[in-house]
């Protein structure tokens, strides 16, 4: 009964020692700046991607689910609601979808140079999801 008791109280201990601090404001602004450099990459790809419809993939769903994943990483590194609907709100508010036949004179060359088709299916340069980017792959799953 003893180890069990001893057992019982460590187990508690390195539960409560694995709570997450308070995610601090340096760090913060690092995810915050990683955020909307991938809201820009996000509206690029889906800029260049739009025209192919079924065959393409489902950027929407793409996005939200980027999104989704990093707000349970941030969640888990300690952040607060309000730094959690900050990461939510700068990702939603600045990243763009287009209609089909969509023209936009700045992004389109982008498409090319940056190519785009091919790193988003490689998740390489623009395509790199957000919770794979620096500070987000280092935060707590």
């Amino acid at each position: 009964m003893r180890e069990l008791l001893l057992f019982a109280a460590l187990a508690v201990g390195s539960t409560q020692a694995a709570v997450a601090e308070p995610l601090d404001q340096a760090r913060y602004e690092a995810v915050m700046k990683t955020a909307l450099a991938y809201a820009a990459d996000q509206t690029l790809i889906n800029y260049c991607l739009r025209g192919l419809g079924n065959k393409g993939p489902n950027l929407y769903f793409w996005a939200h689910d980027n999104l989704q994943q990093a707000i349970q990483r941030l969640k888990a590194a300690g952040a607060d609601p309000l730094q959690v609907e900050g990461l939510a709100r700068i990702v939603m508010a600045n990243t763009r979808f287009f209609a089909a036949d969509a023209k936009d004179a700045a992004l389109q060359p982008q498409c090319t140079t940056k190519q785009v088709e091919q790193n988003a299916a490689m998740m390489m340069g623009v395509g790199v999801p957000l919770i794979m980017r620096p500070p987000f792959n280092d935060l707590p799953r």
